[in-house]
């Protein structure tokens, strides 16, 4: 069992798993160094890569993109691994790439700063998001095929998303999932729709967001935003966050005095400031739970969140509006990664369980194993940077995202 003591820091509730010793590092030299040049850093250690205009592709995983770019909204060099859906900055390349441990990777980043920092940056303007571009191009029968006979979505549920502008087929039959924010769009994100583990690894099929895109804002869409208990439900994909409304709706529908909110952050552990974004834009909700998938990824991303909201061991954070409940809605007996690989095994009878933030960490001790949770939460602390979950505005815009459907009828295909 766990020892739950008085801080509120997720890296306490593993320090009775084994003696830990974090190094104490100011928060913004642990950013300064972790976003430093990723291509200059290949340079230095001899890592081979191929270029095509502003991205490079490593010689021995050419699914492993870098992006050179600089822009207002993107500060540093990032990659991308496309065959297993990560990316990040330098520190998580690191990590991802090489396999090193937090403190060897510090260490190395402190020891090369002086030559890592002659890398020249690649500046490059933002471009802005044209709707335009964007628009529709096919009957849906490609991209309704793919969600509805592969993805397991329900037909009303489909036809719901294109009857409200929020899906719509591109020339190649990718699906795309509108953003919007008072009712105009915003950006939007790309799913293909044809399988290619070739170029996709195992994912399969192509995934982005499309440039231009608003900064910290995500697929979105909601139930009742007038009414008294609002819920907010945070997921990686707008895939997700449909199956779990396609599970949880049917049986929620009727309680007229709860809102809810499905938002998709497009990522983890990395998009964690749209959560902020929403708070400041829409409301603070009553409730905030956070279904990531359930694997490495998913688990560092519920403990960043965590970490940086400064949540208690009573599962809550103090904003300067109210309390916010903290949860984590796990599939339940069915052993699946994310919510629609449990949507695709169980149908759409599937079922789940809310946990708080103690009964989670118990969830991730089990499924993982102790020293893999520690190394999980070690990371999580390292990585903490100041996001703005607790402080909002006390003038907040009422800004309405669209109800997928009016009804909701679970049965029907």
């Amino acid at each position: 069992m766990f020892y739950f003591g008085e801080s509120s820091i997720i890296i306490s509730i593993f320090l009775c798993l084994r003696k830990l010793e974090v190094e104490s590092l100011d928060r913004d030299l642990f950013e300064k160094l972790s976003n430093q040049s990723i291509q200059k850093y290949l340079d230095l250690k001899g890592i081979g890569y191929t270029r095509n205009g502003n991205y490079l592709k490593l010689m021995d995983h050419d699914s492993l993109v870098i992006d050179t770019r600089i822009t207002d909204q993107k500060k540093c060099e990032t990659f991308f691994w496309n065959s297993k859906g990560i990316g990040g900055n330098l520190y998580q390349f690191m990590r991802e790439y090489l396999g090193m441990e937090s403190t060897d990777i510090l260490k190395e980043l402190k020891e090369l700063s002086p030559e890592l920092s002659k890398a020249v940056a690649n500046r490059y303007e933002d471009k802005k998001y044209v709707p335009e571009k964007w628009k529709n191009k096919g009957n849906h029968e490609q991209v309704k095929d793919y969600l509805i006979n592969k993805r397991k979505l329900s037909t009303r549920l489909v036809n719901g998303l294109i009857d409200r502008d929020l899906l719509r087929e591109l020339k190649y039959g990718d699906a795309l999932f509108v953003w919007k924010e008072k009712g105009q769009e915003v950006g939007s994100d790309i799913q293909g729709t044809r399988i290619d583990h070739e170029k996709y690894g195992d994912r399969g099929t192509k995934k982005m967001v499309v440039p231009g895109s608003k900064k910290n804002y995500g697929f979105n869409f909601s139930v009742r935003t007038k009414a008294a208990k609002q819920k907010f439900f945070i997921f990686e994909s707008p895939i997700d966050a449909l199956s779990f409304y396609q599970t949880y709706m049917p049986k929620n529908y009727q309680k007229k005095d709860e809102g809810y909110r499905f938002i998709s952050l497009n990522g983890a552990g990395t998009k964690l400031e749209t959560i902020g974004e929403f708070f400041k834009t829409v409301g603070v909700p009553d409730e905030l739970h956070l279904n990531f998938d359930t694997d490495k990824a998913g688990v560092k991303a519920f403990m960043k969140f965590v970490v940086n909201a400064d949540i208690g061991f009573e599962s809550k954070f103090t904003t300067d509006e109210k309390q916010v409940k903290v949860y984590a809605d796990i599939p339940k007996s069915v052993d699946v990664k994310d919510w629609n690989e449990a949507l695709q095994k169980g149908e759409i009878e599937f079922t789940f369980t809310t946990l708080d933030m103690p009964q989670y960490i118990e969830y991730v001790k089990g499924k993982l194993g102790d020293n893999v949770a520690l190394d999980i939460a070690t990371e999580a602390a390292h990585e903490k940077k100041n996001f703005d979950f607790v402080k909002y505005p006390k003038e907040k815009n009422n800004v309405q995202s669209p109800n997928v459907l009016n009804k909701h009828k679970s049965k029907e295909r």
